[in-house]
């Protein structure tokens, strides 16, 4: 006889349904399997760009600051101080989202108002604080840049490992735990079916033998 799994009734209709939960588990879990190997090639292109942009940045901060040191040699660092201090609020960050195989990447943009002069002297102060100013815009740029790469990896990751425990779960779980209830209700109702027809039997040859009788 069949061990009894409780709660499951051996019948026809059950053994298709379980049948179908089956089938319906394993195209889930090979979407699932899809979607993480997907996930993990962006995971991968967003880490190299990371790194791309970090060189990047590393290079334009550099710039920047060479720039301004020569500035604050040429005009001092208390004029520099002043011209800071005066310089308007230009920029606004505005942020968005696209979706990444249902992940939410942020998206990062830096809109700088432009203004016909600038809000310092040019003939006050040297061409080295036009580059510093001009690198450090550059530089913000790609720093948006890093940190969405970083938002995307840190959250691409995160999908990663919520997958793949989804994964592993219908793999050694969910689907076994179907294919075993399957096995018992088909096992049930063939042994349901061979007792039946030894029953049969019985009656019939009772019934012969009560008519020889």
């Amino acid at each position: 006889m069949s061990e009894t799994v409780e709660g499951v009734n051996a019948t026809r209709m059950a053994l298709l349904e379980t049948r179908e939960r089956v089938r319906l588990a394993e195209n889930g879990h090979d979407l699932l399997k899809e979607k993480m190997d997907a996930l993990i090639m962006e995971l991968y292109n967003f880490i190299e760009n990371t790194r791309t942009i970090q060189d990047e940045v590393n290079a334009l901060l550099k710039t920047a600051y060479n720039n301004l040191l020569l500035a604050q040699l040429d005009q001092g660092i208390t004029d520099l101080q002043g011209i800071a201090d005066s310089a308007p609020a230009r920029l606004s960050l505005n942020a968005t989202t696209r979706s990444i195989m249902g992940v939410q990447i942020p998206n990062l943009a830096i809109e700088f108002q432009e203004s016909e002069t600038p809000f310092y002297s040019l003939i006050n102060t040297r061409p080295q604080l036009d580059s510093a100013i001009t690198s450090f815009a550059e530089a913000l740029g790609s720093i948006m840049n890093y940190a969405e790469n970083l938002a995307a990896i840190t959250r691409i990751a995160s999908e990663i490992g919520s997958t793949k425990r989804r994964v592993n779960a219908l793999n050694h779980v969910v689907i076994p735990h179907l294919k075993a209830t399957a096995s018992y209700i088909n096992n049930t109702l063939q042994e349901q079916e061979r007792d039946n027809f030894s029953r049969l039997k019985h009656i019939k040859r009772a019934l012969s033998e009560k008519k020889g009788k």
